[in-house]
């Protein structure tokens, strides 16, 4: 049975999304969207037109990217995924979309993807591949290749008492176009350490690119490198010229506000001690 639900507005990262034509009850899930819901004054960052099919959710098998295709010109891609079909126009940031059926995951997935792309098209936000924590009122957030460390050093952290996990697997930076501080947001989407009770946003100390050693060290790097890095963490399902342009240009913007660094560690909290005394010889 439908549920014809009232636009609503939800929190993804540094953006919000107005989201219409919701057809099911997001509270009857098991996901953190309703949690993020908001009321805004302003207009949203971008809007999306939901549909649903009537798959049931045992159809679901895993979350995946099939085709993607971008007009250029038109300034208009296409996502064709596991769970759903969008076309997002970003000349006027909207997004139409189907879901497979009513899956609350499922819509997590399109406005993640979502905020990814208008979050490079707006110069407002970068969605890393990353975890972050929030150590007494600042955000780190760490970077690195696959099984450099980035979930062992958040857990770490929180197993010693020292922060809180904000985010895992992903990390959204923003705020990047206003003259506040640069902020760390959590998502509305599971993850099984990350905090996902409601919007946070945290402002950022530092980004640390990991690489596991028999030694706790910060290393600095040069500023293009600091800018390569960055872009090569930027978490997004398209990667295209008409978007990695304004992601080097917020990966650029960002290593002039906030320190980013290498983080030699040894899986250990002892790394902070690293870290510190690097923050203070900078200050």
């Amino acid at each position: 049975m439908n549920h014809p639900v009232e636009p609503r507005c939800f929190r993804v990262g540094a953006l919000v999304a107005e989201v219409r034509g919701l057809s099911f009850p997001l509270e009857a899930g098991s996901g953190w969207l309703p949690q993020f819901a908001t009321n805004v004054d302003a207009p949203a960052d971008f809007s999306v037109d939901v549909s649903c099919g009537d798959l049931p959710g045992s159809a679901l098998r895993s979350s995946g990217v099939r085709a993607v295709r971008v007009d250029r010109s038109q300034r208009t891609i296409w996502l064709d995924m596991n769970e759903l079909v969008a076309r997002l126009r970003l000349a006027d940031r909207h997004v139409d979309a189907r879901l497979g059926g009513s899956w609350v995951y499922s819509l997590e997935t399109l406005l993640k993807n979502a905020a990814q792309i208008f979050g490079l098209e707006l110069r407002k936000a970068l969605y890393l591949h990353a975890s972050s924590v929030d150590r007494a009122g600042l955000a780190y957030v760490f970077l690195g290749r696959s099984e450099a460390g980035k979930s062992t050093a958040a857990l770490i952290s929180r197993e010693a008492g020292l922060a809180r996990v904000l985010r895992e697997e992903m990390t959204a930076v923003g705020d990047l176009s206003r003259a506040e501080p640069v902020r760390v947001f959590t998502l509305p989407s599971v993850e099984e350490h990350g905090l996902s009770a409601g919007p946070a946003a945290v402002p950022l100390r530092g980004l640390y690119w990991l690489q596991q050693d028999s030694v706790d060290s910060v290393n600095r790097i040069s500023v293009p490198e600091q800018v390569r890095r960055l872009a090569m963490a930027t978490s997004i399902c398209v990667r295209d010229e008409m978007l990695m342009i304004p992601a080097l240009e917020l990966a650029e913007q960002l290593v002039r506000r906030v320190p980013v660094r290498v983080l030699r560690f040894r899986k250990s909290a002892e790394f902070w001690k690293a870290i510190d005394e690097d923050l203070v010889s900078d200050a």
